[in-house]
């Protein structure tokens, strides 16, 4: 179970103003999973442990409320927000119908630098080696693979689908961090395996600017992903009814 006193937040001193820097620190460490969904946040402890007034605290954790990472409870305030199956579900939806807008507009409208990006971020991910520790590699897959998701948007040139992927994005991120939690370690290198093969077909029609290819692929790669996680959550669902809300 995180912790808050796992949080560094100097890390971050390059960050102003300071509502930012806490905002940050724990946006940071809810989608690393070192914060635990369910884990309280009171303005007060948040202050005290980063050392900062609760003006600031507040302003972000209202912020962190807003965007959906935490959420009020009665009689217990403000908690990490536990993560549902549904949610997950709904979120993959909203991926699937704005990425494979965005892998369409960015198969022609890529320009030789964004295609290198792209190409960058496929190949690190290929890159990978999870044969020395599982848990380091899951991370480093995710994090990749958010910016090889977010280099395709880029590409489409149309910042409002941009900024709504980015979000999407972050928020699967905590639901990658649950996924991994359930996964074995059989369940993890299968679905590795698998979506390098997808990354890198999509990026293959990008690079023929086949639009409709390359979004027809990407909406096959987030299905499977979406497919994944319903089951993995659901036979833990099955097994433990009261650690997971559906």
């Amino acid at each position: 179970m995180g912790t808050l006193k796992n949080i560094d937040i100097s890390q971050y001193n390059n960050i102003q103003p300071l509502s930012e820097r806490v905002y940050v620190a724990i946006k940071s460490a809810i989608l690393s999973g070192e914060l635990s969904p369910g884990e309280q946040l009171l303005e007060v402890s948040v202050g005290k442990h980063f050392g900062v007034s609760r003006t600031p605290v507040r302003n972000a954790l209202l912020r962190l409320e807003d965007e959906v990472f935490i959420e009020a409870i009665p009689r217990k305030g403000l908690v990490v927000r536990n993560i549902r199956a549904i949610d997950g579900y709904y979120i993959y939806d909203l991926a699937i119908a704005l990425e494979t807008r965005s892998t369409f507009l960015a198969a022609n409208n890529r320009n030789k630098m964004q295609l290198d990006k792209i190409k960058h971020y496929c190949e690190k991910i290929e890159a990978i080696d999870v044969s020395e520790n599982m848990h380091i590699a899951d991370i480093e897959y995710r994090k990749l693979n958010l910016e090889f998701h977010v280099a395709i948007a880029e590409a489409s040139d149309n910042h409002y689908l941009i900024n709504s992927i980015k979000d999407v994005r972050e928020k699967l991120l905590m639901f990658n961090t649950l996924q991994y939690n359930l996964d074995t370690e059989s369940q993890f290198i299968r679905e590795l395996t698998d979506n390098l093969v997808s990354h890198r077909n999509i990026y293959n029609a990008i690079v023929l600017q086949d639009g409709e290819l390359a979004s027809i692929l990407m909406e096959k790669h987030l299905s499977y992903s979406q497919k994944n996680f319903n089951q993995i959550t659901n036979d833990y669902t099955n097994a433990q009814p009261s650690e997971l809300e559906t």
